[in-house]
């Protein structure tokens, strides 16, 4: 595949991506993908503090904001995310990997018998398929949320600079074992109206739900979060592993 024709093939997926994701990424067709893939081992382990749970025990949706300002996601981590997309007589699921080490995110996507490979690394973006390792995709990273928009979660952030009118419910409650605050909003696109569970401990989102009129139309459900660093290949794309690491 020359670079050009890859090249134009990724400007126009980025493109379709910004459109899906307007509408949350509601699919039309589709198969559950399930695999099973090793995670890297870790290189050290990053502990993170569990708030005290009496600093949560009262959030209401007027408190909610200031609560959820007080979180913050870990430097460094790993887990698997369940996403799944629901129509008039249908839905499709597929699990999405991750490694997280400060400003960079590793996604791994399972596409048939191929995988795409997703990194954000600070301001850069690149892409890559097991099949084509030399033909990798680089471009500038689009924001804060970039990792975020292409793990296909919501950015739970976004309800702090709503106006308290919009969020609907709130509290402490405990998900999967996991201690966390619910919050109902409006999402403020198209009308939807999200429904999330956010760690109380890691900040991180562990299960979203999003509805239309017509009822559910995404879930999001995180995994097991492996609180370690990654291996450091992780975050290196094909050709610089080539070169031997260096840029």
């Amino acid at each position: 595949m020359k670079k050009k024709h890859i090249l134009a093939i990724v400007l126009t997926a980025l493109a379709a991506l910004v459109v899906l994701y307007a509408l949350f990424w509601r699919e039309t067709a589709g198969q559950t993908t399930v695999v099973s893939l090793p995670s890297p081992e870790p290189a050290e382990s990053a502990p993170v503090e569990s708030a005290p749970a009496e600093e949560f025990a009262s959030v209401t949706a007027d408190t909610v904001q200031a609560a959820l300002s007080s979180l913050s996601r870990p430097a460094s981590y790993s887990r698997a995310v369940t996403i799944s997309y629901f129509w008039a007589g249908g839905h499709s699921s597929s699990e999405l990997y991750s490694w997280v080490d400060g400003e960079r995110t590793k996604i791994r996507i399972p596409l048939g018998s191929d995988y795409e490979n997703i990194l954000v690394d600070g301001e850069a973006l690149y892409i890559w398929y097991d099949s084509v390792p030399a033909e990798t995709y680089s471009g500038p990273s689009g924001g804060s949320q970039e990792a975020d928009r292409w793990l296909r979660c919501l950015s739970y952030e976004e309800l702090l600079e709503l106006p308290s009118t919009e969020i609907f419910a709130a509290s402490y409650e405990q998900y999967n074992g996991e201690s966390c605050i619910y919050v109902e909003y409006n999402s403020g696109e198209l009308g939807y109206t999200n429904h999330i569970y956010v760690s109380a401990s890691t900040g991180l989102l562990m299960r979203a739900e999003t509805y239309d009129s017509t009822g559910l139309i995404y879930s999001m459900e995180s995994g097991a979060v492996e609180l370690s660093t990654p291996q450091e290949g992780v975050f290196i794309p094909p050709y610089l592993e080539d070169a031997g690491g260096e840029g």
